[in-house]
């Protein structure tokens, strides 16, 4: 079978979409079928083009059997805001566009969302070459947009949805992450033989328990600390100004150790706050190269899932998996009707506060620091639960056999 993906970031890009489309891609492989996969040029939060790149409209690349990379260029956003955003999605979208149709004849196309200007080039290839599409959710915009006031015009909003609901109208199917994605969907008229849950896959070979002294934690001078660690965007959902909050807090031991790594919307703001809360125990850094990631779960005592209570089921964090591979626990403040709640709950996998409660978030973190072997056992569970429902090769054979049932 000839499959085409779309996705705006791909290995070597550090987001989360890169990897988990990257080892998809290698898996359907592997199976036999054709990739061609159209992606952008690396940049994110870059404020420009690497070199290599620069003055180029596509770059093709054979880096296995199977399959074939389209780069293409994309608008840098020189900051994060929303114009400039849209017209780094705009760009990629008529660059994917031109480079599907150019790519030759496909069977079926898979399109990563966000953004679902991704699903626009997608559809209009399907056009072309008479493909069906399998419409993958990380996210359920315009909803996320909605909630955190990133859409706030009427008519932006109508747009939003129609175009929502267009995509979902013209894909043969859907693949959702979780329960309550697939209930948003079924509650706006999507039709339920459409929808297929397959948890986001993570690569258990490549992440997975180290110990701490293989990590970076001498490099970093954290030897001595119990470091609890954000790893992921640092944007309006994430909440973390309430991170700040406990961090401020005299109650803490002061070898607990607070590392907010990754870029986004948030960040100046949350270390303007912490430099001027003068906390020492807050550090930040940007993110790792890709080969990094595992040690640095590995360098963490426990690491964090954050979300506001407006995003319930609109959103269910990628790095949970990854944190549960690593066999470190999770620590979670997210909303208790949460998908993420319900996943930690039952894997028994970690520790969750509902958002708000600073004294609950607080007693988690000490119960944590002085109780390494509760730590070492819900670290155990987490790894169980993904070798058991995060493997890629079940993910690729799922998408395998949703993309044969397309007639």
């Amino acid at each position: 079978m000839k499959i085409l993906l779309f996705s705006m970031y791909y290995t070597p890009d550090v987001p989360s979409d890169a990897p988990l489309m990257s080892k998809l891609t290698q898996e359907l492989a592997k199976l036999g079928h054709e990739l061609t996969v159209v992606c952008s040029f690396p940049h994110y939060k870059l404020t420009r083009l690497p070199e290599t790149y620069r003055w180029k409209l596509f770059e093709v690349e054979h880096p296995y059997d199977n399959c074939r990379i389209i780069r293409t260029w994309v608008f840098v956003p020189p900051n994060q805001r929303v114009f400039f955003r849209f017209l780094n999605y705009l760009s990629f979208m008529l660059c994917a566009l031109l480079a599907g149709i150019l790519s030759g004849p496909t069977d079926r196309i898979i399109v990563y969302t966000p953004p679902p200007s991704n699903g626009i080039a997608a559809y209009l290839v399907s056009l072309f070459w008479r493909a069906r599409i399998v419409y993958n959710v990380q996210d359920i915009y315009p909803d996320i947009g909605i909630k955190l006031g990133y859409f706030k015009s009427r008519w932006m909003i109508r747009f939003s949805q129609a175009l929502e609901n267009f995509l979902y109208a013209k894909s043969g199917a859907i693949t959702v992450i979780s329960p309550g994605f697939k209930n948003n969907l079924l509650a706006k008229g999507v039709k339920e033989e459409k929808l297929h849950i397959i948890f986001n896959w993570v690569d258990s070979a490549f992440i997975k328990p180290l110990p701490f002294e293989d990590s970076l934690r001498r490099a970093r001078n954290w030897e001595e600390k119990f470091v609890v660690l954000y790893s992921g965007n640092i944007g309006l959902s994430q909440n973390l100004e309430e991170l700040l909050e406990l961090a401020k807090l005299k109650r803490l031991p002061e070898n607990i150790l607070f590392v907010i790594i990754g870029e986004g919307l948030a960040k100046q703001k949350l270390e303007e706050q912490a430099s001027r809360l003068q906390l020492r125990n807050v550090e930040f850094g940007s993110f790792l190269p890709f080969d990094q990631v595992p040690l640095l779960y590995a360098s963490a005592n426990a690491s964090l899932v954050m979300l506001r209570s407006e995003v319930v089921n609109e959103s269910l964090p990628a790095k949970m998996a990854s944190i549960m591979a690593s066999g470190r626990p999770v620590l979670g403040v997210i909303p208790p009707s949460s998908d993420t709640w319900k996943i930690i709950a039952e894997s028994n996998s970690g520790l969750c506060i509902e958002p708000g409660r600073l004294e609950d978030f607080l007693k988690a973190v000490l119960q944590l620091y002085h109780d390494s072997e509760l730590c070492y056992r819900l670290g155990q569970n987490g790894r169980k639960w993904v070798e058991e429902n995060c493997d890629p090769q079940r993910a690729a054979l799922n998408y395998q056999a949703i993309l044969a049932s397309l007639s």
